[in-house]
């Protein structure tokens, strides 16, 4: 039975690649009651006709996001949240010491920039963008109710020395300037303004459209260029570089990959592909062919996608359940009997490309990757095209977040005094591991033109045709895709030669690349997904 007790263990050098900074840096402008400190209007200064935007800098443009829009009228923002199938929520953002602007049509007028923020049960997935802007010290007040699910590790320092605060309905904030997610049927606050951002959020359907986010939230800090930096340089740039060289490096087949799961561990009956529109654009973007599996799908249905797959990364909920084992699933969820364990759905044993997105948890057992990878997608890239390099015999490759539980590996505890240690570099505190060759220091991002959004990089839905197939031609596919590296010597050089922290965007080592083990160099192709069907469709 998997233990619901996670053991203390030394923690690796791996945790100190993940780890993020918790010192924020000072926020734009101190603001209270509508007069702030440090703003473009000083008190007393305001003047309506004055455009205080005119700087270009000072604005963000969505170009891979569909569910915000910004404009800018002088002295204020006009904000559009679209969430398919619910209303637009409007909001109007304006400079505080500015005299607020009165729009008829949008009641929600706030003053920023804000120097107190709340966030509600439903929306902890925001805290990961306010750390990457360096505002999660800003993050004031936590719905109780959500007191489990802080997985950084700054995130529960600042829970534990009580500077994020957790809140309930009577709870007053007056020091909070917009909070979150979904408001309480009663507040304490009755003014504080909610603003639900997660289903907005979920319904973009790419890596990128996700991660530019980034630059909604710095709407409220008066803090755009650092919102378009951290998207541009420090996500887009190097997410498209690694695309790119996967892009370039394809062929006719591709390994297929499944990320498959379930919400129920004892005997599920049906199973889908996790966020299925995210995860093929992402695997379409490593170079790999996804395997798509259609919403409760039954056992059977799964299990034959799961034959057809090279890598198959596990997405079950599990709850407190910990360190849980490919046997442990393969006999609870899928139903495998213990013979033929080592046999399915691979047949490679303990070097089997099976992972877990578990491997960094908090003692509550809430998952890092689940509340932080929507920030971060430029790492999750980098993990998923290393991964295809896996080896049981190399005791040296280390994942952050996926946890390969062919061999067992057992999860890592986050906690709070981990954030001290942290190195004081950009979230998630790591350097990306890139092949030796690969320089992504100088490569050029091609902008969108003007009102243009981009829907992917180069695979999943609106980029790429969806093969669609039925189990019966899966079976003659067979394991078409299935191709393992086993060699990623570019990767353990680095961890070697220092460790993954010491690594830049000039790559890892020097020399090695191009031969046909390094990971990058396999042969991949961008064939787009492969989604089983129940029924044919031709």
């Amino acid at each position: 039975m998997p233990s619901t007790r996670r053991s203390q263990r030394s923690r690796p050098a791996l945790l100190f690649l993940l780890l993020a900074s918790c010192a924020g840096k000072a926020l734009a402008d101190t603001a209270s009651g509508g007069t702030c400190i440090g703003g473009p209007i000083t008190a007393g200064s305001f003047d309506a006709s004055h455009d205080y935007f005119a700087d270009s800098t000072l604005k963000a443009v969505p170009t891979y996001s569909k569910n915000w829009d910004v404009s800018y009228h002088g002295y204020y923002k006009s904000v559009t949240i679209r969430t398919p199938g619910a209303s637009d929520v409007v909001l109007t953002l304006y400079l505080c010491n500015a005299t607020p602007p009165s729009i008829p049509s949008v009641p929600t007028a706030l003053s920023v920039p804000v120097t107190g923020v709340a966030i509600a049960n439903t929306d902890v997935y925001v805290a990961a963008f306010l750390e990457r802007l360096s505002q999660l010290p800003s993050l004031q007040y936590l719905e109780d109710t959500a007191s489990t699910l802080p997985t950084s590790p700054c995130f529960l320092q600042q829970v534990a020395q009580n500077t994020t605060r957790l809140y309930n309905n009577t709870t007053p904030m007056p020091t909070v300037g917009v909070a979150f997610g979904t408001q309480p049927p009663t507040l304490g606050a009755p003014q504080l303004s909610f603003i639900p951002v997660l289903a907005a959020m979920q319904a973009e359907s790419t890596p990128l459209a996700r991660a530019e986010w980034v630059k909604f939230f710095s709407l409220f800090y008066n803090t755009e260029a650092t919102g378009s930096s951290v998207f541009e340089s420090g996500i887009a740039k190097p997410y498209l570089c690694q695309a790119a060289r996967a892009a370039s490096l394809k062929t006719s087949s591709a390994l297929s990959v499944a990320w498959v799961g379930t919400t129920v561990y004892a005997a599920p009956t049906f199973f889908s592909s996790m966020d299925p529109d995210y995860t093929t654009a992402l695997i379409s973007d490593a170079g790999y062919t996804p395997l798509v599996l259609p919403a409760n799908s039954d056992l059977a249905t799964t299990q034959t996608l799961l034959k057809n797959a090279g890598m198959f990364i596990e997405a079950t909920a599990t709850g407190s359940l910990t360190n849980i084992s490919w046997v442990q699933l393969a006999a609870s969820v899928y139903r495998v009997g213990a013979d033929n364990v080592d046999q399915f759905p691979f047949e490679k044993g303990v070097n089997s490309l099976l992972f877990k997105p578990d491997l960094l948890r908090n003692s509550q057992g809430s998952d890092h990757f689940v509340y932080n990878h929507w920030a971060e997608p430029e790492f999750l890239l980098n993990e998923l095209i290393a991964a295809s390099g896996f080896s049981a015999t190399l005791t040296n490759f280390q994942h952050t977040w996926f946890r390969p539980i062919a061999i067992d590996t057992p999860e890592i505890t986050l906690t709070a005094q981990d954030c001290a240690a942290t190195p004081q570099v950009a979230p998630p505190g790591r350097r990306l591991v890139l092949p030796a060759g690969l320089d992504c220091t100088n490569f050029v991002v091609t902008p969108a033109q003007s009102g243009t959004r981009i829907d992917s990089v180069g695979g999943g839905p609106g980029s790429s045709t969806i093969a669609t197939i039925v189990v019966g031609l899966m079976l003659v596919v067979g394991m078409v895709g299935w191709v393992v590296r086993s060699d990623i010597a570019a990767v353990i050089r680095a961890v070697k030669e220092g460790g993954w922290r010491s690594v830049d965007w000039r790559g890892v080592g020097s020399g090695g690349g191009g031969g046909s083990g390094e990971p990058w160099t396999r042969a991949k192709a961008r064939e787009g997904a492969i989604e089983l069907n129940e029924e044919p469709q031709f």
